[in-house]
């Protein structure tokens, strides 16, 4: 079992114009053909929905659930560095790889970072003596099995859509 995680933010296939004025910035297409890509995070490590989740072992031993993918979505700040990007990079296409590359990056630092709760100390699986607050990397195989994809999704639409900092 793997967890992931999908982030969707539009974006126009054709003309695109992207407005600056006092601070406030916008993203409009009116287009029919759409590309909405998606960066598709995942983690295979057969464990990673039981730590991610939280679970109940047949013992009636609970672990508890260490969320880094809520923890990095609420500390990564999507509009403003999707922005960066697109200002940096003068392309919707790499502003917006760049940044869920980024985004990937952050979930991987809240697995490394000791920030996770844990009612005793352990002695790890590396021989690591581990106690409260713990990194949840172990041996390394739940970070090791990340993966981010690149999928671009195609509909049919006439819209406008904002994105404002």
């Amino acid at each position: 079992m793997s967890w992931k995680l999908d982030w969707k933010p539009p974006m126009a296939n054709g003309k695109l114009k992207i407005d600056s004025t006092m601070g406030q910035y916008s993203w409009s297409a009116s287009y029919a053909k759409l590309v909405l890509p998606t960066a598709q995070y995942s983690w295979s490590a057969p464990y990673a929905a039981q730590v991610h989740e939280g679970a109940t072992l047949r013992s009636g031993r609970i672990l508890p659930a260490r969320p880094w993918t809520t923890v990095a979505t609420e500390e990564y700040d999507h509009p403003r560095q999707f922005i960066f990007h697109y200002q940096k990079l003068g392309s919707l296409a790499k502003a917006f790889k760049a940044t869920a590359m980024e985004f990937g990056g952050v979930m991987q630092d809240a697995i490394t970072s000791p920030i996770w709760e844990w009612d005793r100390i352990t002695v790890r699986s590396t021989g690591e003596i581990a106690d409260s607050p713990r990194n949840i990397v172990d041996t390394g195989k739940l970070r090791d099995s990340y993966e981010v994809r690149f999928i671009a999704l195609r509909a049919i639409q006439n819209s406008k859509f904002k994105i404002q900092k």
